[in-house]
């Protein structure tokens, strides 16, 4: 039985000390806010990573950056679709998470209470056609534009969950063997895995 998640399937979904990381986290958002579309050079300085991880990554660096601009209630799901081929991110607000911190309350996109973002839209964030020009900055302005019920409920301070998030995204951008975090797949994750990405209670 793993020590923090419970068994669910994708399919039932829609689609160090702390001021140090913290230090961390200002300078890498200030970093990527400028930065028109997070590349390989930029990102991994590796040839080989898989354009999934880059998308993915993207997505945790808007999400870090709403919660620099003091967003901290946003909170997300990352789990793998059904065949395991794509990366999927829920994102929503912390009153739309269980107490677990990974449970949707509801995870209807029609609610506006959660977007879900998948690697299968390659680089167009959101279904926005020319997210792949936009800065990171310039994205989350407009998360919070078009999602203004996620943004009005995710307006808070959350350092521990900052820090978690921080870690998830800097997975994503490690110069070796970078990877996408999720909580949930269409199989049991290993327990130490489940235990070391287990995300702080809403």
């Amino acid at each position: 039985m793993l020590s923090c998640f419970r068994q669910v399937k994708p399919q039932d979904l829609p689609g160090v000390r702390a001021d140090s990381v913290e230090l961390a986290v200002k300078a890498g958002i200030q970093t990527m806010a400028n930065a028109p579309q997070v590349g390989i050079d930029t990102l991994s300085g590796s040839p080989e990573v898989p354009p999934g991880i880059l998308h993915g990554a993207r997505v945790l660096a808007v999400v870090l950056h709403l919660h620099e601009m003091g967003y901290q209630w946003i909170r997300i799901l990352p789990y793998l679709s059904p065949s395991g081929m794509h990366w999927r991110c829920a994102i929503t607000s912390r009153d739309n998470m269980e107490a677990d911190g990974y449970t949707l309350r509801t995870e209807r996109p029609a609610d506006g209470l959660v977007v879900t973002y998948s690697t299968g839209a390659e680089d167009r964030l959101f279904d926005w056609p020319d997210a792949p020009t936009m800065s990171v900055s310039e994205l989350a302005a407009r998360f919070l534009e078009r999602f203004p019920r996620i943004a009005a409920a995710g307006r808070g301070q959350d350092r521990e969950y900052t820090r978690w998030l921080a870690a998830v995204a800097g997975e994503a951008e490690k110069t070796s063997e970078p990877r996408l975090v999720y909580l949930l797949a269409d199989f049991d994750l290993d327990p130490e895995y489940a235990s070391r990405w287990c995300p702080p209670p809403a």
